[in-house]
């Protein structure tokens, strides 16, 4: 009798053990469920913030098209001489008044460094024929 008790307690522990296992499958089943409906929906929202960017990036190009980038740089001297694009290309005219008076000014400071050219190769010449008539 003493075997079929201990039997029957060996049969319950059993029962118990099988219990516990079955509920913890199925405990795990929901959590694996539930991980991955989670996931599903965080693929969802991510995949609709790319597309509310892309829209709103669409919008800031369609406002800002024909005008100049946020990136400008603030020229130190105040005048433009030329613009070159990102792709290279340099743009010299039709970028205002400013080109024309600055190339005004280069005319100017040209000619200005032709005539010192000019008074000090006189100068030479003036001692060079100093020097000769003494």
């Amino acid at each position: 009798m003493h075997s079929y008790q201990s039997q029957t307690q060996s049969m319950k522990c059993y029962s118990s053990v099988q219990e516990r296992i079955s509920k913890l499958e199925d405990t795990l089943h929901k959590f694996t469920q539930a991980s991955l409906s989670n996931q599903k929906n965080i693929g969802a929202s991510i995949r609709s913030l790319e597309t509310q960017v892309r829209q709103i990036a669409k919008q800031l190009v369609e406002q800002h098209s024909g005008k100049f980038s946020a990136n400008i740089q603030t020229n130190p001297k105040e005048h433009c001489k030329s613009i070159t694009t990102r792709s290279g290309i340099i743009v010299k005219e039709e970028i205002g008044n400013n080109l024309v008076v600055d190339e005004e000014r280069k005319d100017e400071e040209r000619k200005n460094k032709e005539d010192k050219k000019e008074c000090e190769a006189d100068k030479e010449k003036n001692k060079k024929i100093e020097e000769k008539s003494e």
